[in-house]
């Protein structure tokens, strides 16, 4: 989901410090107020909708790097996937992620 809980104020920032452009995919209803927060940041992240769970692998399988942003989700089931699938995964260093501090492919900010 798109909403700000999950951490959508950092990951507007976040392409600034990394010079990387982000894919988002999710939907709610706020997306539109969140795509216009970025747009006015000139954050370079590209909205792409919600993906149903028989698109979800096929569509990571594109990608290196997951990106999760949620300081509160606990054992999220995107993340575990992006795992399995031996991708990068970068998570904020809180309580909710320790469980992933195992994790060789995982990286923490």
């Amino acid at each position: 989901k798109v909403i700000w809980e999950k951490g959508f104020a950092e990951l507007i920032d976040f392409p600034h410090k990394t010079g990387l452009i982000v894919d988002v995919y999710g939907d709610s209803d706020v997306k539109e107020d969140i795509a216009q927060a970025a747009t006015e940041k000139k954050a370079p992240l590209n909205f792409k909708g919600s993906l149903s769970r028989e698109k979800l692998v096929p569509t990571l399988k594109r990608y290196k790097t997951f990106l999760n942003m949620s300081r509160s989700e606990v054992l999220c089931t995107t993340i575990l996937e992006a795992l399995a699938m031996n991708k990068f995964v970068i998570l904020p260093l809180c309580p909710a992620n320790e469980y992933f501090l195992q994790f060789e492919n995982c990286r923490f900010y």
